[in-house]
């Protein structure tokens, strides 16, 4: 199964929830009456929160954009059910590690509040297999609804609000595709000006991105 959030180069996702666990531990041994884990992995100049981009492979994990492109600052720490959400009857409970994902500043801004039901917390919970499942990248790129759940309310809302679909996507993707691929070729890559070229195209997708 293809997973949309990663190029041909990526790394997988994997292990999320044990490496979330291995994490959390550390941080209850470096704090042992640490109750607010969102506070202490979302400082960006701490190694909690590089520690927990590891976690996903330094790549949002709504989007996939990576590192690559991204500084650390851009990334957030994101409630995937909402603080004010009435199944939490305190903040503690909304910032247990397993509610918290990795995303970047774009996708975390504009998923802001969205609520997600109880019956349909699997289905867009990027931890797990099934968001794979829902979302694919067309040929040219674009992030598009798998047919199966293209009537899905939740889903059509969620992909809606996060702009999925937007050009940055796309141009996200074959941004990290071309670094990728110039990061795992470059010493193979006899001619300088195939080189050279490729690193004029990824200087112009930069821009371009930058732009929108």
């Amino acid at each position: 199964m293809a997973d949309y959030r990663k190029t041909k180069y990526c790394v997988p996702f994997k292990n999320i929830t044990i490496n979330k666990m291995e994490l959390l531990k550390k941080l209850k041994s470096d704090f042992p009456r640490l109750k607010n884990i969102y506070l202490k992995i979302c400082e960006n100049d701490k190694e909690y929160k590089m520690e927990f981009m590891k976690v996903y492979n330094y790549r949002c994990s709504y989007c996939g954009v990576s590192l690559d492109i991204l500084n650390k600052r851009m990334f957030e720490i994101d409630h995937y059910i909402p603080k004010k959400a009435d199944k939490f009857k305190n903040n503690n409970n909304a910032n247990k590690i397993e509610n918290l994902v990795l995303a970047c500043q774009f996708c975390n801004r504009k998923k802001s509040d969205f609520l997600i039901s109880d019956s349909e917390y699997s289905l867009l919970y990027p931890d797990n297999e099934e968001i794979k499942k829902i979302f694919y990248r067309d040929e040219k790129y674009y992030i598009k609804i798998e047919n199966e759940y293209s009537q899905n309310e939740t889903i059509k809302k969620f992909y809606e609000q996060l702009e999925m679909v937007g050009e940055v996507r796309r141009l996200d993707f074959l941004l990290i595709s071309l670094l990728n691929f110039k990061k795992k070729y470059r010493n193979k890559l006899e001619n300088l000006h195939i080189l050279n070229e490729l690193s004029d195209i990824i200087e112009k997708l930069k821009k371009k991105r930058n732009i929108i």
